[in-house]
């Protein structure tokens, strides 16, 4: 692969690794962390986006139609394994938050600077 055709690659698979933070906004992400069922959509709305930004590269540079559906079943033990973590994670209450407002919730806290 050329240096042009790898930083095309990598910049347009990667890109679409937006979708899920566009589609969610500007909201607290901590109700992503709240429910089991808004976490696992999250974390599979960013595989499938992650694949389907990859598959897209993968046709544009080799005209291969089966790229997205390739990564995605490459990558699928480590969407298990992601699921999983983030389940454990999930369990324990305040490991998975929205460090915007968390930072934002603590500034009037303690002494005023974020930090107790």
């Amino acid at each position: 692969m050329s240096l042009w055709s790898g930083i095309l690659f990598y910049v347009l698979s990667n890109a679409l690794i937006g979708i899920p933070m566009l589609a969610y906004g500007d909201r607290n992400r901590d109700t992503i962390a709240g429910g089991h069922v808004f976490l696992l959509l999250y974390i599979f709305l960013s595989h499938c986006s992650l694949s389907a930004g990859k598959g897209i590269a993968i046709f544009l540079l080799t005209g291969e139609i089966t790229g997205a559906v390739d990564y995605f079943g490459a990558t699928f033990f480590t969407l298990i394994i992601n699921i999983i973590v983030c389940c454990v994670l999930q369990m324990r209450n305040g490991l998975i938050c929205d460090m915007r407002y968390y930072f934002t919730d603590t500034e009037g806290e303690g002494n005023g600077n974020g930090r107790n």
